[in-house]
């Protein structure tokens, strides 16, 4: 699939290390969004009413609870987590 000739779009917000998607208009009406890291390969094509509603819900906060469990598992790798002992516990041995 040919990529279109219109402008893609990165959010402000996304980050240097290129994890990240890039949003176009496509001829006919269309949006487009792919992988920035894959500029020359495929992208998902969603006619308009399917991205409002998208957007909307990410908006609403919809998917807010998708790639969290990933990510705060990353941070709280068994090995980093440190478990607080109270002092009463300690005098309770």
């Amino acid at each position: 699939m040919s990529n279109p000739d219109s402008g893609w779009v990165k959010s402000s917000l996304s980050f240097a290390n290129g994890n990240c998607v890039e949003v176009a208009n496509l001829p006919g009406g269309g949006i487009g969004v792919r992988d920035s890291k894959d500029a020359e390969g495929p992208f998902l094509r969603f006619t308009p009413d399917e991205w409002y509603a998208f957007v909307g819900g990410v908006r609403n906060g919809e998917f807010d609870r998708f790639g969290v469990l990933q990510s705060l598992g990353a941070r709280l790798a068994p090995s980093k987590v440190k478990a607080r002992i109270s002092p009463q516990a300690i005098l309770a041995f």
